[in-house]
């Protein structure tokens, strides 16, 4: 005896078979009235189970739909997806879930959930081969395959591959993974992982606008502090060469009827205007992005250095002298304008934390090794080993009374390691507390 077994909507779900009465008579129009009715009761029982399973797929299906729309936060973002795929898994009843991520940005770039602990797929690259994929999310398809046997005889898994995208490109897809045991997709299934991937999609553009948006105040906060360093680096470039024109103006009221000592001031003045020059060009330089590179003899720079600030050391009561070893001529390759920094920042530092009586020397010699190297000895203040090893940060200062007396930012020794890093030099500075420094720099010659 069969009895169909139809929806609320009257489509044919399955039948219910009843065997024949064990004494072989044929029913009678009561007992078969009774037999249709336990028919009836036991149908609606079994379409109860198979509406109340459907509805609790359906409800994890959405639990699957929710998950993979969670807004996430860049960290967060790959455990978002795992929990999502998971979600799914249980949802359609697949054996296993995989996101395969083709954008950039999007990472793991594939995150698997299976019921036990989490591999990689096994699956050939065709299955997600991004082309194929792409055609998929072309033409809003999803690929069914279903169980099946191969040449070998071995029975392969059903697969389940729909394409993850927006409006605009194809990010990735979602593959689902269930056994020859189980039952071939269902058109609910195959609209719920569909759904999935959808709300999947949204979340990566979401988290893919969110990461776009920090690296641009990232970026934002990198120009601001540069601009911040450009700015300090000029206040802190400016102050020596504006000093030195300020010194040589202050003698030139007492040179009179000195032709001699005024040959000597306008020498001077000249050197200080072409710093400040300098410095306005670092700006322009800054601006641009670029600083032509030239071949400088340096040993003609560091002389116009020291001439410029002769007239500070004898203000200050300092011995300056410059010793060149006779034959050097150091040819370096780098821009002008950080070269001049280097040696202005260090004969400044000099002369500025040397106290009268004492005496600044600046050494200029070949190096055995086919480079030039510069020393600055000063028998001034010298540094404690605590200011030492906090010489090349940033703005800082010794709490030295000495120092914090003198004008300064603590930005110069940072910037001349900077500089140096940039045209290939090195540089060491040794000192003793009360006895003075040594700064000793290596340039490569061409």
């Amino acid at each position: 005896m069969d009895c169909p077994i139809h929806d609320a909507r009257g489509r044919l779900i399955g039948c219910l078979q009843i065997d024949a009465p064990g004494d072989g008579k044929v029913p009678g129009p009561e007992r078969h009235a009774f037999l249709n009715l336990v028919a009836s009761l036991a149908s609606a029982a079994i379409l109860a189970i198979i509406e109340r399973g459907e509805a609790r797929r359906r409800l994890r299906l959405l639990d699957a739909v929710r998950a993979a729309g969670t807004p996430s936060t860049g960290a967060l973002f790959a455990d978002t997806v795992r929990a999502a795929t998971a979600a799914l898994r249980d949802g359609v009843v697949a054996d296993r879930v995989a996101v395969a991520w083709f954008e950039p940005g999007l990472e793991p770039e594939r995150a698997v959930s299976t019921p036990g602990e989490q591999h990689a797929p096994t699956w050939p690259d065709s299955v997600i081969d991004r082309s194929q994929v792409s055609d998929l999310w072309c033409h809003d398809e999803a690929w069914r395959v279903p169980p099946y046997q191969g040449a070998d005889g071995a029975v392969h898994d059903g697969l389940l591959v729909v394409p993850i995208g927006t409006d605009r490109s194809c990010l990735g897809a979602v593959v689902l993974e269930r056994s020859s045991i189980r039952a071939p997709w269902v058109r609910a299934e195959v609209r719920g992982a569909r759904e999935f991937a959808a709300a999947l999609a949204r979340a990566a553009q979401g988290h893919l606008e969110r990461r776009e948006e920090q690296e641009l105040v990232d970026e934002l906060r990198e120009t601001v502090a540069e601009h911040s360093r450009v700015a300090a680096g000029v206040r802190h470039d400016l102050a020596a060469p504006l000093g030195a024109i300020r010194n040589y103006l202050d003698l030139l009221t007492t040179a009179e009827d000195n032709p001699q000592l005024h040959q000597r001031i306008l020498q001077g003045l000249r050197v200080g205007a072409s710093e400040v020059q300098e410095v306005a060009q670092v700006l322009s330089v800054f601006r641009n992005h670029s600083e032509q590179e030239e071949v400088i003899d340096i040993v003609t720079l560091l002389r116009e250095t020291v001439e410029l600030y002769t007239a500070q050391a004898e203000n200050a009561g300092v011995g300056f002298t410059l010793d060149v070893e006779p034959g050097t001529v150091a040819l370096v390759a780098g821009p002008s304008t950080s070269l001049r920094r280097i040696l202005s920042n260090l004969t400044s530092n000099a002369v500025k934390y040397t106290l009268a009586g004492g005496r600044v020397t600046i050494i200029a010699r070949h190096a055995s090794s086919g480079a030039v190297t510069l020393e600055w000895r000063d028998t001034g203040i010298g540094m404690a080993e605590e200011d030492l090893a906090r010489l090349w940060d940033d703005f800082y200062r010794s709490p030295d009374p000495r120092v914090r007396a003198r004008p300064g930012a603590g930005i110069g020794l940072p910037i001349v390691a900077q500089l140096l890093d940039e045209v290939g030099g090195q540089i060491e500075i040794t000192s003793t507390l009360d006895a003075g420094t040594t700064a000793r720099v290596e340039l490569p010659t061409v």
